[in-house]
């Protein structure tokens, strides 16, 4: 536990071979509240990580088996 501006937070590491590798911090109520990636090639359970495209982890998506919402006005 810390303190961060008046607040007491929660944090939680994890960590691999004595380096740091991700903290989640949360405020008294376990609430989440930022999560800090330590270790930028740490990798998911299901082997992602930071930078996997989404197009790797949902193929479907990207060979014409989603489309949008006729009716959304605010999609790019």
């Amino acid at each position: 536990m810390q303190i961060e501006q008046g607040q007491l937070m929660s944090l939680f590491q994890g960590i691999n071979n004595f380096q740091e590798k991700i903290v989640i911090y949360g405020v008294e109520n376990e609430e989440v509240k930022r999560i800090e990636i330590v270790d930028e090639d740490i990798k998911t359970i299901w082997d992602t990580k930071i930078g996997t495209l989404f197009s790797q982890i949902y193929q479907n998506a990207v060979q014409s088996s989603c489309y949008p919402d006729s009716k959304q006005t605010n999609m790019v």
